[in-house]
């Protein structure tokens, strides 16, 4: 357990100084079975060092506490290569605050873990040559998956080591005194107005009060402890750690607090010249070590920076019912993303605006949120918040601008607003489920699922029986190239994390990156699904468990085998009055002489959206039967040099375009197809749509006189065979 402190150089705007604020394990085990809780008094020290000139950072978002720092205080380590087979392992002998490296390896991720507690402290995805950059309370081990990889020229930063400088007492806070406080007591420890009222304040003293009180027994699992709630409180603002004693600022005053003791003489009235100051505090009662040190520049801080335009992705809104009152509710889901340029930024306050729904009206809405959460995974630089409230209507638009905000109660100046976007509908009905389909005589039949005892049936929903214009598409799979899935080779960029699991990856190489929402982007062995498309850049999530992403390189795009773009809609029905058996007239040409198949689905469309492809079914279309030949007249041409029997056959109406087959039976029997022999020539077109030839194999001896019975049908390449025509012919 330890005394964390963390502090803020020269601020001009009141209160004017040094700004500082402290974290104590208020719920760490006091050796008797219960808390520490508040201690009774915290020391606040100073000591001066040779004034400093802040370092230029080396990676982006290094924070200006950590640009403060000495670089006699980095240790260096050297290369450091982890250890391990699948998941990689490199520990220190002690905790740091911060560690700095140049990763060398195969594109993976990063986990780096406190090791006192197994807390996952930060996780992010590292690329070769990429220098990194943690900060955090405290962390000694680092996991990566695959081997071979190097952490070259490795360094860590520990706030805790002694530096050998000699402390002074510049004031004392009575912490636990604060219970018994009301707040003009405590507004003193300000030199600004508070924001709270004696309300709020009694409310912030309960919750200590219930804090002080509580020990392991009341711990609920799943549940926010007593001093859990304590602590949030306080992190809300600056203000409020400053009020209950667990923050100080180091400058000019005009109030004094009667309930601390301050060294008056000690405290700074202006910026310090030629020197730094170092910052301490420890407990009175010495239950917990001296915290951390924190260095504040003799120089004003610089204004925080505005964030970049927040970005929506995946805007969606979705439909549902509310249980209690039976009326639809429309909720929006999206997630934000924006560039936090300002290195001491905690967070932003978001101002978000709603439009009116262009379908039923309203009003302008307006929100601000307060956003200060921040995931292991998240890169620096970077700030993300995924949204699930609220709308009129599904048809109205949104934008957001956001200020930077820190965690000394500063704002910067507002972003831009973002264009106004629109929420993707997110109803998506089932359609109804099919089990078979026919097709004849140019339309088919598709017999849907009926309930049984197995199997539930199908019924429309209330949106379905409310919305006078749903109805239930039938598509057809498009035939020939038009109606197969694209499958593209591309060259993607390295993935980029952009929040909520989702990662970016920018692809060359194909067009229309749409057609692949829902479908696969794959780089063995990986492969995820592609859930948005931004102009070149597509959108995934990797899915649960360890995941070893991919590097820039090639990779291939699949389109679902359903996306509408390869389907034809060849009718609609009206969902309340659906048949079982839905006949579709869908004339279709051929097949040509080979059976095939016809591939259907339905989908349900509802408030002007056509929702996802149901099952698919496949009709089996067999071909036409070959049409009998006119009449003919055969005629012998002799004997060939085999002794076959040569005979041209001319019809007495010219044939169609296809194939026949001549056939031979001696004298003239009664059942002609069961007797039959075929020609040598077998299936041949027509000679100038009147003529067929063939050589006749009849047994030896061959006979003055003899008849025998020549036949003919159409054939083609499907197996399809007409009836005879037939004629005799004495030889």
């Amino acid at each position: 357990m330890k005394l964390y402190l963390t502090g803020l150089g020269w601020v001009d705007d009141a209160p004017t100084g040094h700004r500082l604020r402290w974290s104590y394990p208020l719920q760490a085990p006091d050796g008797s079975g219960g808390f520490l809780g508040l201690p009774d008094t915290i020391i606040v020290e100073r000591a001066w060092m040779d004034e400093l000139s802040p370092r230029k950072p080396e990676t982006p978002g290094e924070s200006t506490a950590l640009l403060s720092v000495p670089a006699s205080w980095w240790k260096v380590h050297g290369d450091i290569i982890p250890d391990g087979w699948i998941v990689c392992r490199f520990e220190l002998p002690a905790p740091v605050q911060a560690v700095r490296f140049t990763y060398r390896g195969m594109t993976t991720r990063l986990r780096v873990f406190d090791s006192a507690t197994d807390t996952l402290v930060a996780e992010r995805s590292v690329s070769d040559g990429e220098v990194v950059l943690v900060e955090a309370a405290d962390m000694d081990r680092f996991e990566l998956l695959g081997m071979g990889s190097r952490f070259e020229n490795f360094r860590s930063l520990d706030l805790f080591d002694d530096r050998g400088l000699s402390f002074e007492e510049i004031a004392r806070i009575r912490v636990k005194k604060t219970l018994d406080a009301d707040l003009a007591a405590v507004t003193p420890r300000s030199s600004i107005p508070t924001t709270l009222d004696a309300a709020e304040w009694q409310e912030f003293v309960t919750a200590a009060q219930e804090g002080q009180a509580s020990g392991p027994a009341d711990l609920e699992e799943g549940e926010a402890s007593p001093w859990e709630i304590f602590g949030m409180m306080a992190a809300l603002r600056w203000e409020h750690a400053l009020l209950f004693g667990h923050g100080f600022f180091d400058g000019p005053r005009t109030k004094w607090p009667k309930i601390d003791e301050l060294k008056r003489d000690l405290l700074l009235e202006k910026i310090p010249s030629g020197k730094t100051a170092v910052y301490r505090v420890r407990e009175k009662d010495k239950r917990v070590g001296p915290s951390n040190l924190v260095i504040c520049l003799s120089r004003p801080v610089a204004d925080l920076t505005a964030p970049g335009v927040p970005l929506y992705g995946d805007p969606k809104v979705h439909f549902g019912i509310d249980a209690k009152t039976d009326k639809p509710v429309f909720e929006a889901s999206y997630n934000l993303h924006w560039q936090q340029t300002a290195a001491d930024a905690l967070g932003v306050r978001l101002e978000e605006e709603t439009s009116k729904s262009p379908s039923i009206g309203g009003d302008l809405l307006k929100e601000s949120i307060e956003n200060r959460t921040r995931f292991p995974d998240e890169m620096p630089g970077e700030g993300n918040l995924t949204r699930r409230r609220e709308v009129p209507f599904h048809d109205v638009r949104v934008r957001c601008r956001a200020c930077a905000t820190d965690a000394w109660d500063r704002e910067s100046t507002f972003s831009a607003w973002s264009p106004w976007t629109g929420l993707s509908f997110g109803y998506e009905p089932p359609a109804p489920p099919l089990i078979e389909a026919r097709y004849q005589s140019g339309a088919a039949t598709l017999t849907r699922q009926t309930e049984t005892p197995a199997l539930p049936g199908w019924l429309p929903d209330k949106v379905i029986k409310e919305d006078a214009g749903a109805r239930v598409h039938v598509y057809r799979q498009k035939s020939g190239a038009s109606g197969q899935p694209r499958l593209e080779t591309v060259t993607v960029s390295a993935p980029v994390y952009v929040g909520a699991r989702r990662y970016r990856t920018t692809i060359a190489g194909a067009g229309t990156l749409s057609d692949f929402l829902g479908g696969f982007l794959v780089a063995p062995p990986f492969k995820a699904e592609v859930t948005g498309v931004s102009g070149s850049d597509v959108y995934f999530e990797p899915g649960d468990g360890g995941t070893t992403l991919f590097p820039a390189g090639t990779a291939e795009l699949h389109q679902m085998p359903t996306h509408l773009a390869l389907w034809t809609k060849v009718a609609e029905f009206d969902p309340a009055t659906l048949p079982t058996e839905l006949n579709v007239p869908d004339p279709l040409p051929g097949p040509d002489g080979v059976s095939d198949t016809v591939a259907y689905h339905l989908r349900l469309k509802a408030l002007g959206k056509v929702g996802p492809a149901g099952n698919t079914v496949r009709a089996v279309r067999i071909p036409v039967t070959p049409t009998v030949p006119p009449p003919f007249i055969a005629e012998p041409l002799g004997v060939d040099f085999y002794n076959r029997t040569m005979i041209k056959l001319t019809f007495t109406n010219p044939l169609s375009a296809g194939l026949y087959t001549v056939w031979w039976a001696n004298g003239t029997p009664g059942d002609f197809a069961a007797e039959a022999v075929p020609g040598e020539q077998r299936a041949q077109s027509p000679y100038q749509n009147y003529h067929l030839f063939d050589s006749l194999s009849l047994p030896l001896p061959q006979s003055a006189g003899r008849t025998v019975t020549i036949g003919v049908q159409q054939v083609n390449d499907g197996g399809g065979q007409s009836g005879f025509v037939t004629a005799t012919l004495l030889l």
